[in-house]
């Protein structure tokens, strides 16, 4: 990978992206990675972006696997298998039932 000038966040982002797509085997990881940044400028330059943290992202997944399988299992059996109390639960599915009934705009 060339050193593009990219602000310090983006430099972060594209030896991230390096790092990953070797892990992963891609050829020319750091071509790929360029590219990568530079798609991420095109999308969302020039943007103020939150992005989630890992636990909040982590969080959301679960809540939807939750969701799913309430039908399936009790809220005790949950709770159980996500080491969450029942009222947790039943928090949670209240919140992504009301989350799938809402438009999205």
């Amino acid at each position: 990978m060339k050193e593009p000038r990219y602000p310090e966040v983006l430099q972060s982002l594209a030896h991230s992206f390096v790092e990953l797509f070797t892990q992963k085997g891609i050829a020319e990881p750091g071509e790929l990675a360029d590219e990568t940044v530079n798609a991420v400028i095109a999308t969302v330059g020039g943007l103020q972006v939150y992005i989630p943290s890992a636990h909040h992202t982590k969080t959301q997944k679960r809540d939807a696997e939750i969701f799913s399988k309430a039908g399936k299992l009790s809220a005790t059996d949950l709770a159980r298998e996500y080491g969450l109390s029942v009222v947790r639960i039943h928090t949670i599915i209240k919140r992504e039932t009301e989350k799938n009934r809402r438009p999205i705009r």
